[in-house]
């Protein structure tokens, strides 16, 4: 009665004063119930240990010796004794306990907790002790009906099972549970969030809101005990889904004073995407009033959105940067480059790559890009073949590098530089056929039709070399198949230049031939669609490949392949004409 009421140390004085013959098992049950309450862990001990002592002496009561199992499972669980629970469970099983539903899934939810705790304080979430929580539960899930579990389940051992699972990683597992029992079990706040936590963890956003929901309506959401990290959560969610308004209003209602650097950084990422330069600013200013460290992650998302909204915010920025000792990371230096490349400052960015070296920052492929890019196109094809070389040093020299450098090299017609760039890539052990059909088109601008039969001629090996590995017997059909389709592709693009170059070369009846073999494929490049857009570049070559065709029946006489290539030059056109007209893209038009 005492114990009911809560008047643990009466209840204890009342254990005390009692004659050791009148201390059946469920009087040690409810000292131990007492002593666990009021947490006293050398009163809980010695209790114990006198039960343990008049034990044998004691008259046999089965379902008292397993209530006395459960106190004791209980107590070693929520004091953090030394030894496990899982003793008591195992004696309790011993001596079938099983008979007794309540009793077992009472004892089997402190075992699961005191497994799970005990991992959490070595910081070992997946020991051994987690899987046997894990076990436990699939047991005892798999021992009774589901009409005696939703009649005996409790909500402690609910929480325990979630908790295991959530922590185990068996997220899917866990999902099916709370769904199957959440609502036939009293839901404590303990509850919601482990139900929250689960369904963050398995990305089922709509169940994680509906939770949330709930948890408004009955206790609210800032009442939570850990309510900024579910704050968080829902923040995480929110812009994983692409709601970034609503990610900065879950902002909102968390009060300044718990909001993290992670709070911030998050809502800096939603005023990214909507290009709020303002409010992002706002927020950085925020958190220095607020004690929170603003790092150079922060400065990154805002740089960003400078580059998008006002170039003229980066400078000022940056200073601020330096001003607090803030290190300029990798992408702070892009996000400079970039500005860089809008402006086509390649002295300001030759500058940042130098201050990049002094502040021992390496380049990454990315940036790479970038810097190739604006020293090319502004005409600085050296310094963008040192960037190449500064990308080779650091093992940054990754197809995409090479790919923008030979861009350059044709905006600038150096078909020699370019043919080396594609020398060292293959140098590398490494083949891409792209990088040939590249080089052969600033071949074509620097006038070099000889290279372009050379790179032609290479390519025809590699693509005959790639074809036959495919077609070994191993290979499975829809690979040769794709493999093949892929090679014939790049091979078209490939003799559309040797169209070319053979008809400046004078080889005009091998133009000729070749211009047959290719007309319709040329034709289609002149038809856009949602699947293959209009590409500018491949139709500005196969218009000059048309006109050298013709150019070279001319020549040779050829009065018919003259007219007819004449006429599929009108028909590409009206093809053209008649796509755009019926296009409603402005994009398209232009």
């Amino acid at each position: 009665i005492l114990n009911r009421a809560g008047h643990h140390n009466e209840a204890i004085a009342v254990f005390k004063s009692a004659p050791s013959q009148e201390r059946g098992h469920l009087v040690f049950y409810e000292a131990l119930v007492a002593a666990t309450r009021i947490k006293n862990a050398a009163l809980f001990h010695s209790i114990q240990s006198n039960f343990q002592q008049v034990l044998k002496k004691m008259r046999k009561d089965d379902y008292g010796h397993l209530l006395v199992l459960y106190a004791l499972a209980e107590g070693h669980s929520r004091l953090h004794l030394k030894r496990p629970a899982a003793r008591m469970y195992q004696a309790f099983l011993e001596k079938e306990g099983g008979k007794y539903p309540e009793l077992h899934f009472a004892i089997a939810g402190e075992v699961i907790l005191d497994y799970m705790q005990r991992a959490e304080k070595g910081n070992e979430l997946n020991a051994p002790s987690v899987e046997r929580s894990v076990k436990i539960w699939r047991d005892i899930m798999g021992m009774y009906s589901t009409e005696d579990i939703l009649k005996y389940h409790t909500t402690r051992f609910f929480n325990a099972s979630l908790y295991a699972l959530l922590r185990m990683g068996k997220h899917e597992e866990g999902e099916r549970y709370l769904q199957d029992f959440e609502n036939r079990t009293a839901m404590n706040t303990e509850t919601f969030q482990l139900a929250l936590d689960l369904y963050a963890a398995n990305r089922n956003y709509e169940k994680f809101f509906e939770t949330l929901q709930q948890v408004d309506e009955t206790v609210g959401i800032t009442k939570l005990p850990q309510s900024s990290r579910y704050v968080l959560l829902s923040m995480e969610a929110l812009y994983e889904m692409g709601e970034y308004k609503k990610v900065l209003s879950f902002l909102e209602m968390l009060e300044r004073s718990r909001r993290s650097q992670r709070h911030y950084h998050i809502a800096l990422q939603a005023c990214k995407n909507l290009n709020d330069l303002e409010l992002g600013v706002q927020l950085m200013r925020d958190m220095e009033k607020d004690g929170v460290i603003v790092s150079e992650k922060e400065y990154e998302v805002v740089l960003d959105i400078c580059t998008v909204m006002k170039m003229s915010m980066i400078q000022p920025l940056i200073q601020e940067m330096e001003r607090k000792g803030i290190p300029k990371s990798l992408d702070v230096y892009d996000k400079m480059v970039r500005a860089c490349t809008l402006d086509y400052d390649w002295e300001a960015a030759l500058e940042l790559l130098q201050d990049m070296g002094d502040n021992n920052v390496d380049i990454d492929d990315k940036l790479a890009q970038k810097l190739i890019f604006i020293f090319g196109a502004c005409g600085k094809l050296e310094l963008a073949l040192e960037v190449v070389a500064l990308c080779q040093r650091v093992e940054m020299d990754t197809v995409t590098v090479y790919k923008e450098a030979i861009a350059m090299c044709r905006k600038n017609k150096d078909a020699r530089s370019a043919m080396m760039l594609l020398t060292t890539y293959q140098e590398k052990g490494e083949v891409d056929v792209e990088l040939y059909i590249d080089t052969m088109h600033v071949c074509l601008e620097a006038k070099e039709y000889g290279l372009i039969l050379e790179l032609e001629h290479d390519l025809q090996k590699i693509v005959t070399y790639t074809i036959s590995t495919f077609e070994q017997p191993r290979r499975r059909s829809h690979l040769v198949a794709a493999a093949t389709a892929s090679a014939e592709r790049l091979t078209h693009k490939a003799q559309v230049f040797r169209l070319i170059a053979s008809s400046h070369l004078g080889l005009h009846e091998e133009a000729v031939k070749l211009y047959h073999k290719l007309a319709f494929t040329m034709m289609l490049a002149f038809r856009p669609s949602e699947n293959e857009p209009f590409n500018l570049k491949s139709a500005g070559v196969y218009a000059t490949a048309t006109s050298r065709a013709q150019a070279s029946a001319r020549e040779i006489g050829d009065e018919n392949t003259f007219t007819m290539i004449g006429m599929n030059a009108t028909s590409m056109l009206d093809i053209y004409g008649k796509s755009i007209s019926s296009s409603s893209s402005s994009s398209s038009s232009s």
